[in-house]
C-alpha cells in the first residue's frame, strides 16, 4: 500500500473510467489532481508487484478522528482478494468514525460495507446523476 499524490491522478481516473455502473460519473484526471492537492484529502493505493500498475485505491478526507471516504475502487480483475478490505482497515485502525455515500442500487458495495460493520444512517434522494438514490453509511470504533 502506497500513499497517492497528484502524480497518480491519471491512474485513478483510468480505474474510475473502467467502472461501468449506471450511477457512476467518471472524474477527470484534473479532478483527482485537485482533490489530492488539498491538505485534508489523502489517497492510498495498491499496485501490482510485477507491473507497478494501480489496481485499487481509496480517497478520503480526514479531520482529526473522522474520515469521509470520497472514493474506493478496485479493478474487477482484482476484486474479492481482500485488497479493498485492507485499504478500509487502514482507516478503521486510524480513525474513530468513517462515513461515505453508496448508491442504493450498488448491492455489492452495500454488502461489503455491511460485512465490515457499517450501518445506514441516512438516505439521499436522487444523489447520483440526479436520478439514483444513496445511503449514507457510518462506521464507529
Amino acid at each position: 500500500m502506497k500513499n497517492l499524490t497528484h502524480a497518480h491522478a491519471e491512474d485513478l481516473a483510468h480505474i474510475h473510467s473502467l467502472i461501468e455502473a449506471p450511477w457512476e460519473v467518471p472524474w477527470s484526471c484534473q479532478s483527482y489532481a485537485e482533490l489530492l492537492s488539498q491538505a485534508s484529502v489523502y489517497g492510498r493505493g495498491v499496485f501490482e508487484a510485477h507491473s507497478d500498475s494501480l489496481v485499487s485505491f481509496i480517497l478520503y478526507q480526514a479531520q482529526e478522528t473522522e474520515v469521509e471516504i470520497l472514493y474506493l475502487a478496485t479493478l474487477l480483475s482484482h476484486r474479492r482478494q481482500g485488497i479493498a478490505r485492507n485499504l478500509l482497515r487502514f482507516l478503521q485502525e486510524n480513525y474513530a468514525r468513517i462515513v461515505l455515500d453508496v448508491c442504493e442500487e450498488n448491492a455489492e458495495a452495500l454488502q461489503f460495507y455491511d460485512h465490515l460493520g457499517f450501518v445506514k444512517i441516512a438516505h439521499r434522494e436522487k444523489y447520483y446523476k440526479n436520478t439514483f438514490h444513496a445511503f449514507v453509511l457510518e462506521w464507529r470504533r
